[in-house]
């Protein structure tokens, strides 16, 4: 009987599978992505890959999995914050001011991919709508907090707000993915400066 691996050995290993299939997703498209790549650009045996998972679709699975717990922790985090102007400037440095211009472009790129994907196959619209959802309460229950506390206008709609931001953050991946020409520090800085503009109750 082989020794059983420790945990902590296991997760790292599937953390690396993810990442590693997230960054071929966004390299060469879902559906060109194949296991027999996913282990090569890990330098494993595809053994290495069908030991933690069962095919590409849960691998995805896996990433979306992942991705719903950086976001439970990120809001947990936000929502430690004093105001609710501090919570949404968080949320949006979060979301565009994490990473390096480069990596936020690979990454919508990747988004793009799968969203593709999930177009013709249920499974993928699902857990994909699930990730919307998940953004959309958390935004929602974020905004009325700050209605409720009288930082924002009482005339604001927390669910419609909630809609607006996913629907921004979507097209702002979009534009990354797509756009060669943008200069990405005053481009996204005046999307910031909107965002934050007009919504406050008391200035």
């Amino acid at each position: 009987m082989a020794p059983k691996m420790p945990k902590e050995y296991s997760d790292l290993r599937r953390s690396q599978i993810l990442t590693a299939t997230w960054e071929l997703f966004a390299e060469k498209g879902y559906h060109e992505t194949t296991m027999r790549d996913v282990a090569k650009k890990m330098g494993v045996s595809t053994g290495v890959i069908y030991k933690y998972f069962k095919g590409k679709e849960e691998i995805t699975e896996g990433i979306a999995e992942m991705s719903n717990q950086s976001q439970a922790q990120l809001f947990a985090q936000i929502a430690q914050r004093d105001t609710a102007r501090e919570s949404m400037l968080d949320f949006i440095d979060a979301i565009f001011d994490c990473c390096t211009f480069a990596e936020l472009r690979k990454s919508s790129i990747a988004n793009i991919n799968v969203w593709a994907e999930a177009r013709d196959k249920p499974g993928f619209r699902t857990i994909v709508m699930q990730q919307f959802r998940k953004t959309h309460h958390n935004l929602a229950e974020l905004i009325g907090s700050g209605v409720r506390r009288g930082e924002l206008r009482d005339d604001l709609d927390p669910e419609a707000l909630a809609n607006f931001y996913i629907t921004l953050i979507v097209g702002l991946q979009v534009q990354s993915a797509l756009n060669d020409n943008i200069e990405f520090e005053p481009f996204y800085n005046g999307i910031k400066g909107i965002l934050m503009k007009d919504i406050w109750r008391y200035e």
